[in-house]
């Protein structure tokens, strides 16, 4: 089952960036300004951004592709680790944007997978025996109704 489906056992390439977002262009250049002079971006993002991960130092946490706004998502893909963005504009304002890890996509392995694997495997292989004996039974099994017993009254013909 595991070699035959090794679509089910892909991980997407997985990110994780640190941000600083404010409301205005002239804010996100001095910012800039002060990256560029060798201010930590950290203390930095605590100090300035506006959005709600700033007391985590701008720290956004992992994503994969589709999670986040595309423009923000566009900027990250193009980094390396450690790298800093340019000015990115998006609908929640501006943003210079850190990438901090990049996982690349992978297979899980078999032994990680493995429970996962036999359970729902096994259900189904119960599911099939349980099936083919009942089909068995019905095969080998005679059934005759006689509906003119007298166990049979007439108000219960059509029932």
């Amino acid at each position: 089952y595991y070699k035959a489906h090794q679509d089910e056992f892909k991980t997407p390439e997985i990110l994780r960036a640190s941000h600083i977002v404010v409301k205005t262009e002239d804010q996100i250049k001095e910012i800039f300004l002060e990256l560029a002079n060798g201010r930590n971006f950290e203390d930095l993002a605590r100090a300035r951004s506006v959005g709600p991960t700033a007391q985590n130092g701008g720290d956004i946490g992992y994503f994969t592709s589709g999670q986040l706004d595309p423009d923000f998502e566009k900027a990250c893909l193009q980094l390396k680790e450690g790298e800093i963005s340019d000015i990115v504009k998006t609908r929640f304002g501006y943003h210079v944007i850190k990438l901090t890890e990049r996982k690349p996509p992978s297979i899980e392995k078999y032994e990680d997978t493995k429970g996962r694997i036999k359970q729902p495997l096994i259900a189904r292989k119960r599911k099939r025996y349980f099936n083919d004996l009942v089909q068995r039974l019905k095969d080998r099994a005679k059934i005759e109704i006689n509906e003119k017993s007298p166990v049979f009254s007439e108000d219960e013909k059509d029932d």
